[in-house]
């Protein structure tokens, strides 16, 4: 009776220890993932452009534009600092990537250009922060100063492409 007892006992506490061990790898909240719109590819280059500026970050992988496929592109890791929620969990510096990807959209045409190629554009903002005593970098879910952060910055990205399009 005593072994079976044991053995149960051990039993739930592995089950319990495999299952938390998965939930925590999996489930990590720090990437938002928003569809700006559409664009013609005559204004990606300004587009990226105005980007980069605008909020300082740097192109780090540029594939080529493709009128067949599409692009892909992303930014090096930008570093500031931490929102008072953020500093809070022991975060010193926060880091901060954007993917942006476009896709062809086939049979669209323009009044301008019949060969115009347009890219439905998608972005995904990428977070990371660096621990205050041990400078260990992980990702880590976002905080809600942190989440209204991105999601302005998203919005914002959204914006310029919704002033690039041509109708």
């Amino acid at each position: 009776m005593k072994k079976t007892h044991f053995l149960l006992i051990l039993s739930l506490i592995l089950f319990t220890g495999c299952k938390s061990i998965s939930d925590v790898k999996g489930s990590i909240d720090n990437s938002y993932k928003l569809e700006l719109g559409i664009i013609a590819e005559d204004k990606v280059d300004n587009f990226i452009n105005e980007f980069t500026y605008r909020y300082s970050f740097e192109i780090a992988r540029d594939d080529n534009i493709s009128n067949i496929s599409g692009f892909y592109k992303d930014t090096y890791w930008r570093t500031r600092l931490p929102f008072d929620d953020e500093a809070s969990l022991g975060f010193e510096d926060i880091y901060n990537k954007v993917i942006i990807k476009g896709s062809v959209i086939r049979n669209r045409t323009s009044t301008l250009s019949l060969n115009q190629v347009y890219y439905e554009i998608d972005i995904e903002i990428l977070q990371e922060g660096k621990r205050r005593f041990t400078g260990e970098v992980i990702p880590f879910d976002f905080t809600e100063e942190g989440k209204e952060f991105t999601v302005n910055l998203a919005r914002n990205l959204r914006d310029i492409v919704e002033a690039k399009i041509i109708q």
